[in-house]
């Protein structure tokens, strides 16, 4: 039964939950009760913007940072392609002599990509214009490269060392490369860099991969698969969290590292039949889940399973699926990019949502809101003792933890 004065509110078995819980730790729940009578709400909404530039055959947008989203179209060619929330805005930035061209990263007004320039792929750098273009592959590999990552003054990626892939570290220029390959491993790749943190993953020779972690050199490697996983990859970082996914047999489950092995927490939400993390931002990861149809749905998470939120819901009902490749944020909204398949026009096109900011404290299931519901799925994790309780983020879970998420329930939003 829910309380009739406040739609929203929690139910009555949810505050007499609370009551026992808080009793049991020897705190008073009384003016937390009180406020949970009086506790409104309403629906976070979000909006999606076509970002596919006239004249393209095909874009996916694979990353954000601030108001720009990066990725490829094919116009006359594939091109490296940045825009600003909208189609309009698009900007080629494959430079003179480039053939082809694509961005992976983007921050701070830089992107980060690989241009082919006939015989072979660069790991590229660029400061929003095609002339700002600066070659980062290395003397050392003249077979190629390409780079995936951007952030804090840091480019990640990967060289080819003979046949095989080396995670690759540069900050801003072709000399800077720094070789980040352990040893024992056939080959490796960065894909995500952040807050002096590197993430990806090594490979056997036959291509069996773990999610990897380093901070800056080759003997800072530390390995992030999963126990039990066949493989794993992490395919990005933010403020000490790795996003990506892990592989247990045929199922393949996004997945939510900070900085070890045992750290791992499976998001992938129930009744789907696998989900990959694609970037991290703060509290918040992006990506997809396959539904039971079989078709990918851009999803949204915050640190739990349950917390997946299903952004293709807002696509426009022609896009049969969608991926979300990139979260940022200018300080007013929050900005998600991918990319849909789009069933009239038979092709990729890339999209934009935006919605609210990353969620306040209390907000537990990153609605937009702090509700009832924010409480309850609090309380469940709490009962359960799960990583998401650890409110205070000091690795246990404790009364201060609850305690803490009581207060800030108060605050509110």
């Amino acid at each position: 039964m829910r309380i009739a004065t406040t739609a929203n509110a929690p139910s009555f078995p949810s505050v007499l939950r609370v009551l026992v819980l808080h009793s049991a730790m020897g705190r008073s729940a009384i003016g937390l009760a009180a406020s949970l009578l009086t506790f409104s709400s309403a629906n976070a909404q979000w909006t999606v913007t076509k970002l596919h530039p006239a004249g393209s055959t095909q874009s996916l947008a694979y990353a954000a940072g601030g108001e720009q989203q990066a990725g490829f179209g094919f116009v006359s060619g594939q091109r490296a392609s940045l825009w600003n929330k909208t189609s309009a805005s698009w900007i080629n930035l494959n430079p003179p002599g480039a053939t082809q061209g694509e961005l992976r990263g983007v921050s701070n007004g830089q992107q980060v990509g690989r241009i082919f320039d006939g015989a072979i792929n660069r790991a590229s750098l660029w400061n929003s214009t095609a002339a700002s273009w600066v070659d980062l592959n290395p003397a050392a590999a003249p077979i190629g490269s390409f780079a995936y990552a951007i952030g804090d003054g840091q480019q990640g990626g990967y060289v080819f060392i003979g046949v095989n892939s080396h995670a690759s570290l540069w900050t801003g220029t072709a000399a800077s490369w720094i070789d980040l390959h352990p040893e024992g491993w056939a080959s490796s790749e960065v894909r995500g860099v952040g807050g002096g943190q590197q993430a990806g993953f090594v490979a056997t020779a036959a291509n069996s991969q773990r999610a990897s972690l380093w901070t800056g050199s080759a003997a800072s490697w530390v390995n992030l698969n999963p126990p039990g996983a066949d493989q794993s990859q992490a395919l990005a970082v933010s403020d000490g969290r790795q996003g990506g996914v892990a592989i247990f047999g045929s199922s393949q489950r996004a997945s939510l590292w900070s900085g070890t092995a045992g750290s791992w927490v499976d998001l992938s939400p129930a009744s789907t039949t696998g989900s990959v993390v694609w970037a991290v931002s703060g509290p918040q990861q992006v990506g997809f889940a396959t539904a039971l149809d079989g078709q990918g749905r851009a999803t949204l998470w915050t640190g739990t399973a349950a917390s997946a939120y299903d952004l293709h819901q807002f696509v426009p009902a022609e896009f049969a699926n969608s991926q979300a490749r990139g979260i940022s944020s200018n300080g007013t909204n929050t900005f998600i990019c991918g990319y849909g398949f789009n069933s009239v026009t038979g092709r990729q096109e890339a999209l934009l949502w935006t919605g609210p900011l990353p969620c306040c404290p209390s907000d537990f299931n990153c609605d937009g809101f702090t509700t009832g519901d924010d409480f309850d799925g609090y309380v469940t994790q709490f009962e359960l003792g799960t990583p998401a309780a650890d409110f205070n983020k000091d690795g246990f879970v404790t009364g201060d933890d609850f305690d803490s998420y009581v207060a800030a329930f108060e605050s509110g939003c």
